[in-house]
């Protein structure tokens, strides 16, 4: 009876210990204020608790810009895709693009997000991974 007990609790323990575990730094949104800057990374979400918003980093599309210490004719553009849920509402996936000196607001419902800035910079012949990605965001009230 106790050797089958204690195969029992092992096989447990083995098919718990195997299930991989949840990234705990990105499960909880954080939580910010409409018209300020956040900053995100891949897979993190925001929430602004005033107005229902939830918006998620899910990748960097493109990757142009032109790497640090280069000289480019053309600076390049970044672009990368986040998921909006207004008052549970899924609006989608947005594409949001950040040029030199030019950053486009993308606008829904009555808001609208501009992407400030994505970091790191490309290197000259280093490819930047996904999880290094950050981007700093802002929703503010649409004035269309």
């Amino acid at each position: 009876m106790n050797k089958k007990l204690f195969s029992i609790i092992l096989i447990g323990i083995l098919i718990l210990g195997c299930h991989p575990l949840t990234n705990l730094s990105n499960s909880q949104p954080i939580t910010v204020n409409l018209g300020e800057p956040f900053n995100l990374k891949i897979n993190q979400e925001a929430l602004i608790v005033s107005e229902d918003i939830n918006i998620k980093f899910l990748t960097v599309k493109e990757d142009s810009r032109c790497p640090l210490n280069m000289q480019c004719v053309w600076p390049g553009q970044v672009k990368i895709v986040v998921k909006i849920i207004h008052k549970n509402q899924d609006l989608g996936d947005f594409n949001l693009i950040s040029r030199v000196g030019e950053n486009p607001v993308k606008t829904f419902k009555n808001y609208g997000v501009e992407l400030m800035e994505v970091t790191p910079l490309p290197k000259n012949n280093e490819t930047v991974e996904m999880s290094d990605y950050q981007a700093i965001l802002v929703v503010n009230e649409s004035t269309l």
